[in-house]
């Protein structure tokens, strides 16, 4: 059997049965789709699907797509609406129950509502491979002797979309109050009030951790207030003029290419590419709609541990049907390996993280995602607490990123990812900051080292080491 790797998370068991087995019950119900999505398997904390069942569902898809060319239209209705829907349940639960049974019914129904949102994640994933695929080649056929640096800008051009992601909203929110406390000189009883606003809209960003680890704390008043003071002390009016006129050159850019007259006449792929734009907005709403949920379950999962004088971490390391069971916690957090079968059916095993080895390579190889040569220092953020190691001019080096790291855009770079496609969280944040960004390199963060000087030639997709660490300190 050969696996495909698809991406690293690092997440709890309680986490992953929904997205990887137990939600995909519900895959054909939720989306209309009637195919099966190929076994997952996890191993140090890798994600990988069998290959020969994900071509052969990837081939079913792209028939039943010929035939049906609206199946993608309809299903992005879906997605907010399952969004929506999972929120409300959540919120409606009763979270005052104490019994042992009344807990369990209040778990069922926080299971239910997540495996039904959770067939979601995967629709996202076909409907960007199989519009991707299409678009491209379409590209191709209309633009024969363009470069594929050309393609890719005309690619990015086309799906660009009006909405705006969470953490830019969020960014720009706090530059507009960040403006008024430069002005003013001080928090004031009306800026205090539209601070606590802001604070209740955005604090769920805070547990969009790095990795999409779900489950983390949320951001806090205190950390708003301190940044809302380093904004202002800085230059807020014109970070923000930056980001509007990237935003507005990104629109006057797409306005321009669908009227080439190349383009203009070819309806069906402004079309296409338009959706796609939708679906990359989605990817991210998605995103948040889980931290969200798990936000509002945390007090369910809380009560539910002091049943058996366990942790709310303690209660994401067992498995639905194990959640009334004290099972293997300590030895599942050194590690653990899960595989589906046909049916998600799931084995499910303990297993340390494999060692890791180091690289020594000189050039990496990934994707252009926004374009600009820049040279810097490294920085590897594993996690949230790495952030504070960015200073000004550094190069951003992650396995995703993702956006509570979006804090740090206006100090880096450039921006190099393990993972990513045309459309991932780096990509889209990266163009609307105007920042270089390679992604999909999957070996830049153990080739890579803190205080390595390297070259980001985001316009070919090359990462070149210019010097190590280790001789960048001697000299």
């Amino acid at each position: 059997m050969t696996w495909l790797k698809l991406f690293k998370r690092k997440s709890q068991p309680l986490v992953f049965s929904s997205t990887f087995w137990e939600g995909q019950k519900y895959y054909t119900e939720v989306t209309g789709i009637p195919t099966k999505l190929p076994r997952f398997r996890l191993e140090d904390y890798f994600i990988y699907c069998n290959l020969e069942e994900y071509q052969q569902e990837l081939n079913k898809l792209r028939k039943i797509y010929t035939k049906d060319e609206e199946l993608f239209s309809r299903i992005v209705d879906k997605i907010t609406d399952k969004g929506e829907n999972l929120l409300s349940t959540l919120k409606s639960l009763n979270y005052t129950v104490k019994s042992k049974s009344e807990l369990k019914e209040q778990f069922k129904k926080y299971c239910d509502a997540i495996n039904h949102f959770s067939p979601i994640v995967w629709v996202c994933h076909r409907a960007e491979a199989i519009l991707t695929e299409i678009i491209n080649q379409k590209l191709k056929k209309i633009f024969p002797s363009a470069t594929k640096e050309e393609l890719i800008d005309l690619f990015n051009t086309l799906t660009f979309f009006e909405g705006e992601v969470s953490a830019i909203q969020e960014r720009k929110s706090l530059l507009k109050l960040a403006c008024e406390l430069k002005e003013k000189g001080k928090i004031n009883a009306e800026l205090q009030k539209k601070l606590d606003k802001h604070y209740k809209k955005y604090a769920y960003l805070g547990a969009v951790d790095i990795g999409w680890s779900l489950l983390t704390e949320p951001y806090s008043k205190e950390y708003f207030e301190k940044l809302l003071n380093e904004l202002a002390a800085d230059d807020p009016i014109n970070e923000l003029t930056k980001i509007e006129k990237k935003k507005k050159e990104l629109k006057h850019k797409y306005t321009q290419t669908i009227k080439r007259p190349e383009i203009a006449k070819e309806l069906e792929l402004i079309r296409k590419a338009k959706l796609l734009g939708k679906y990359m907005f989605l990817r991210t709403y998605r995103g948040e709609c889980f931290v969200k949920a798990e936000q509002l379950a945390k007090p369910l999962l809380i009560k539910i541990g002091n049943q058996f004088n366990l942790s709310l971490e303690g209660i994401t390391y067992l498995l639905p049907n194990e959640i009334i069971s004290l099972l293997e916690i300590e030895e599942r957090k050194q590690g653990f390996g899960f595989e589906t079968d046909k049916n998600y059916g799931v084995r499910f095993w303990i297993a340390k993280p494999k060692q890791k080895q180091k690289l020594t390579i000189r050039k990496i190889l990934g994707k252009p995602a926004c374009k600009g040569i820049v040279s810097g220092t490294v920085k590897v953020i594993k996690d949230r607490t790495d952030i504070k190691k960015i200073e000004k001019g550094d190069i951003l080096v992650t396995q995703m990123t993702s956006p509570d790291i979006t804090i740090v855009f206006n100090k880096i770079a450039a921006i190099v990812t393990d993972e990513g496609g045309i459309l991932c969280h780096a990509a889209i944040v990266s163009r609307e900051y105007g920042i270089p960004c390679i992604i999909g390199t999957k070996i830049a963060t153990k080739v890579l080292e803190d205080g390595d000087l390297v070259k980001v030639d985001a316009d070919k997709g090359i990462v070149e080491k210019i010097r190590n660490k280790s001789i960048a300190k001697s000299s």
